[in-house]
């Protein structure tokens, strides 16, 4: 995976839009992953100055399996907010970007959603549950200490 960050605008928004994107490539680890995959990326222009007014973009994608994708937005922030003078995104010849990436996961039945949000709360009747108890045998070899996962 790479970001990029094209100073001058790429493609229609060329010296009009400062453009960023990134890039997925396929890895040998694929096969452990869920697909399709759903991404959401943050890119993060950030204010130098005291004002601390960042440039923030989201995009969602969707990857699918042994397939580059690249995400891209073309009009990330308007040149003329990064060529002022003094400029608060550019200091000493230097910007920062910060560049998020998270999956989203599928979206859960609501009925299997509540039963995990009771479970959380503890929202729940105690006597609806079963409690299995796990007793260990006189003949048992390890009375003086159970067995990894047995209480005593």
């Amino acid at each position: 995976m790479f970001a990029r960050a094209y100073l001058n605008g790429d493609g229609s928004a060329c010296g009009k839009y400062m453009s960023v994107s990134l890039t997925v490539m396929p890895g040998e680890y694929d096969c452990l992953l869920k697909w399709p995959m759903n991404m959401k990326a943050t890119f993060c222009l950030i204010d130098q100055s005291t004002s601390k007014e960042h440039v923030i973009k989201r995009i969602t994608a969707s990857l699918q399996p042994l397939s580059e994708l690249t995400v891209e937005i073309k009009n990330f922030t308007a040149l003329n907010t990064v060529h002022q003078d003094p400029s608060p995104y550019v200091l000493d010849d230097t910007m920062f970007f910060i560049v998020e990436v998270r999956t989203i996961e599928p979206e859960i039945p609501s009925h299997i959603q509540d039963a995990i949000n009771m479970i959380r709360l503890g929202d729940f009747e105690e006597n609806r549950l079963e409690f299995v108890s796990l007793e260990t045998t006189e003949t048992n070899s390890f009375e003086t200490e159970p067995p990894f996962g047995i209480l005593p």
